[in-house]
């Protein structure tokens, strides 16, 4: 490789590393004083704590996004993907009622978050570490949560209908076979 080629490489490398968790300040305040920020860029805020009901994040980029602790109850988080390459931190995090139907919520931390009568209608949460969250009534239908730990997770009234379990750790620690669709075969 001859160095004007090593030069350029390093010159795009360092041009995208810059650009990869550069969330804008202004959509930051967009969101604490409008409670709503669609399709803005959120990647990497520290957004921990934050109390927002009923915010609208409809296509905002929350990769990598620091959501611990948060009270985003009833927010509408449609069409998100969370993780395209680091997963976001939202465990002990409050999202009752909120919508995540279709969301990517892969190898995301929602440890002990609180998912009551939360959307995630046809959501990708495979790989996602679910222990201790409280997913009562939650509408799980036809999600992926293939390899999920659901471990002393609460899925009472929850509808699971559709939803792939196959390698996920079931709320008792037990591991789900091949065919557990709507339910954990053990």
């Amino acid at each position: 490789m001859s160095l004007k080629t090593t030069i350029i490489s390093l010159m795009l490398f360092v041009a995208c590393a810059n650009s990869l968790y550069a969330f804008k300040e202004k959509d930051v305040e967009a969101l604490k004083n409008n409670n709503e920020c669609i399709g803005c860029d959120l990647s990497g805020a520290d957004l921990k704590g934050i109390k927002l009901r009923k915010a609208d994040l409809v296509n905002a980029n929350l990769e990598e996004a620091k959501m611990s602790g948060s009270n985003l109850k009833e927010a509408n988080f449609t069409d998100i993907d969370f993780c395209p390459i680091e997963p976001a931190q939202m465990e002990k995090a409050d999202f009752s009622g909120a919508n995540f139907e279709d969301a990517n919520l892969e190898e995301v931390n929602l440890e002990d978050a609180n998912l009551t009568k939360a959307n995630l209608k046809n959501a990708n949460i495979q790989d996602a570490n679910l222990e201790g969250a409280d997913l009562t009534q939650a509408d799980l239908t036809d999600a992926n949560m293939r390899r999920v730990n659901l471990k002393d997770a609460k899925l009472d009234k929850a509808n699971i209908s559709g939803t792939q379990f196959r390698g996920a750790q079931w709320t008792d620690g037990k591991i789900c076979q091949k065919g557990s669709i709507g339910k954990c075969i053990f």
